[in-house]
């Protein structure tokens, strides 16, 4: 007998938002800050690039740890992080 395991809410939003074809930085400046590492990684593994690159950007936590992301990545997702960094550079904003 097999068992239906319904995704969670949380998996539904994180799909919901990855399945939007463009995302605006408005949009991440609404977005519940609890959501951002799951999305982040979520996107991440699923080469979103333009949401990686967005979510770099708009990142507000003191930290981005893509060390153990950047090992199992490849140069499309650096490109993304490194891309989202230059975002940051280009608003001169103080890097954390």
């Amino acid at each position: 007998m097999s068992t239906y395991n319904p995704p969670t809410l949380l998996q539904l939003a994180l799909d919901g938002v990855l399945r939007k074809d463009s995302i605006d930085f408005s949009d991440l400046e609404y977005l519940p800050i609890t959501l951002f590492p799951p999305l982040f990684i979520k996107a991440f593994n699923s080469r979103h690039t333009e949401i990686v690159k967005k979510m770099v950007a708009t990142w507000p936590f003191p930290c981005l740890p893509v060390g153990a992301l950047l090992k199992t990545a490849g140069v499309e997702m650096l490109q993304a992080v490194l891309d989202g960094i230059d975002i940051l550079l280009t608003q001169n904003v103080s890097l954390r």
